[in-house]
């Protein structure tokens, strides 16, 4: 999977680098916090909520500014092109309760989150002043759920659980000046899903027992954002609403030991998870 990450975001950055004209480039800055409400459910078995907290950072390279279009013919012409990059990262971290139908209740799971994208995007300017983006890009997202020496109210315990994902986000951007020094976008997107990949550590729950590693094959996400910002004379401020959804489906098994001569096998069901929140950040 790392390999895929790194061959996936390379190419992202050659493509938005031989698409570079004669026009200075202008470089974006952003940081701030970030909260989010966050759930993940296997349906029918168990459920995770609790509210994770963060930073974020974004860089964002406009190497020129597309002209007009007029017909399809336009796309490539004029300088026209890809004509954005964007390098994205967050890391959330917080706690979750547990609940299940078959091995009773936890609080206070510690989980920490942390996700990398990066986008290449094309400006279509409409009106006089208002752009929509299609973009495009690679996205890998880590989640760590970590319950190992905690029991629940069945006296079930409890073992670390890491998450891999890496997928192909997708979708547009819609971009708008308001009245005096104010500025809406909105957006919305797809996340086609490549790999994932899912580590079990039951060791911390049955020391007889490995880690269970299963790849994932099959599922999707989407996500969707508004975003208000106030233009300053240095620093610009903003706040983005935002939502996030993933539903994935049943893991391929896999085989671990669990003591001498005897094997299990071990798989990890569909699941959905999501997360509603917002970013508070600068820009500069």
């Amino acid at each position: 999977m790392r390999q895929w990450f790194t061959v996936l975001c390379t190419g992202i950055l050659l493509v938005t680098i031989t698409s570079a004209s004669a026009q200075p480039a202008q470089h974006h800055f952003e940081a701030g916090m970030e909260v989010s409400s966050f759930n993940y459910e296997e349906p029918n078995f168990m459920e995770e909520d609790g509210v994770l907290w963060g930073i974020f950072g974004n860089y964002e390279i406009l190497l020129r500014e597309n002209s007009p279009h007029t017909s399809f013919k336009d796309l490539f012409r004029n300088g026209n092109g890809f004509n954005r990059f964007e390098l994205d990262a967050r890391i959330l971290w917080g706690q979750v309760d547990y609940t299940s139908t078959m091995t009773g209740s936890l609080d206070e799971i510690d989980d920490w989150l942390f996700e990398i994208r990066g986008l290449t995007g094309y400006d279509f300017p409409v009106f006089e002043d208002q752009i929509i983006t299609f973009f495009l890009g690679i996205g890998y997202r880590y989640l760590n759920d970590d319950s190992s020496g905690l029991r629940t109210t069945t006296n079930a315990a409890g073992y670390e659980r890491e998450s891999n994902y890496l997928y192909l986000p997708i979708g547009l951007k819609y971009f708008a000046p308001l009245k005096e020094q104010w500025t809406f976008e909105a957006r919305g997107e797809f996340d086609i899903f490549l790999t994932g990949e899912q580590e079990s550590h039951l060791g911390d729950a049955i020391s007889s027992l490995g880690t269970v590693t299963n790849d994932q094959d099959s599922g999707w996400g989407a996500r969707a954002s508004v975003r208000l910002e106030r233009t300053g004379e240095h620093v610009d401020l903003f706040v983005e609403p935002y939502f996030r959804y993933w539903e994935i489906d049943d893991s391929n098994p896999a085989v671990v030991a669990s003591g001498p001569g005897f094997l299990i096998v071990g798989l990890e069901p569909a699941n959905e998870s999501w997360e509603a929140g917002s970013r508070f950040g600068i820009r500069f």
